[in-house]
């Protein structure tokens, strides 16, 4: 009994990340919270033109084909 609700606990924990990264990445913006901390709530609140500023000379870094 324990192992099928935790099973269906961790199906429901899947769908609901799922759709809510899906609909993030259609909308462009958060749609559904994910409990996001730290650097990687930086990273998706912050404007994307200007995250990568300074980085088209480094090393490794080619021009958009």
């Amino acid at each position: 009994l324990a192992d099928g609700a935790a099973a269906l606990l961790l199906v429901a924990l899947a769908l609901y990340a799922g759709t809510a990264f899906l609909a993030e990445d259609l909308r462009r913006r958060t749609v559904l919270p994910i409990l996001r901390r730290g650097d990687a709530r930086r990273a998706i609140e912050e404007d994307p033109k200007g995250r990568h500023t300074g980085r088209a000379r480094e090393p490794g870094v080619r021009k958009q084909l």
